[in-house]
């Protein structure tokens, strides 16, 4: 607003500096409001930019393929897991049938092994006291496997009458010719694998 108009108006000095004053505030607040909108205008293209330049790092991206390789590394860590999970199950099972073979007596682990149901007892819910069990009811069924007060045992390479049992291929430090005979007469299949056991 133009200070002539005023006078023009016969407004006197003081009442056109008051109005002038406030046209001046007036002026000064749309000011800052377009500052303000060029500031949010510029912000607001900064990010527009950005978001380009992003974008642009995905030119040629191939999305399902992406999306495809995504799934399969989600299934193949899944599967680890599944596996690792598995190797822990192992050989948590692996402990206690060693354990209760060996609380028994066994003579040949490999053979007792052999005997049992192993699908069945890493099935179980009570792994410790199924194994335990099983391990009782082939020592019951198969006393020979076991060690016995009952049972002499003959030295190795010695000769007290019986042959000398340096050269059999059974281990000569678990069974004498008497459990090999027994072995062979009750169980042929374990027999045959005790003689293949290295």
């Amino acid at each position: 607003m133009k200070k002539e108009i005023l006078t023009g108006m016969g407004l006197t000095e003081d009442q056109i500096a008051t109005i002038m004053a406030e046209n001046g505030k007036d002026i000064e607040r749309e000011k800052a409001k377009i500052t303000a909108a060029e500031q949010d205008r510029d912000e607001l293209k900064t990010q527009l930019d950005e978001t380009k330049k992003a974008l642009e790092g995905f030119d040629g991206v191939d999305i399902d393929a992406l999306n495809k390789q995504i799934n399969d590394l989600k299934t193949d860590l899944s599967s680890k897991d599944v596996e690792y999970q598995k190797k822990i199950a192992d050989m948590e099972f692996n402990s206690v049938l060693d354990a209760a073979i060996s609380e028994y007596g066994a003579k040949n682990a490999k053979a007792v092994k052999a005997l049992l149901e192993m699908d069945s007892l890493k099935e179980s819910k009570n792994q410790a006291d199924d194994i335990k069990k099983a391990v009782e009811a082939v020592k019951n069924d198969n006393d020979y496997l076991f060690n016995s007060t009952d049972t002499p045992r003959f030295a190795q390479g010695t000769n007290q009458g019986q042959q000398s049992i340096t050269n059999n291929p059974w281990k000569k430090d678990t069974f004498n010719l008497t459990e090999q005979g027994k072995i062979m007469r009750e169980n042929p299949e374990l027999a045959k694998q005790l003689m293949n056991a290295k």
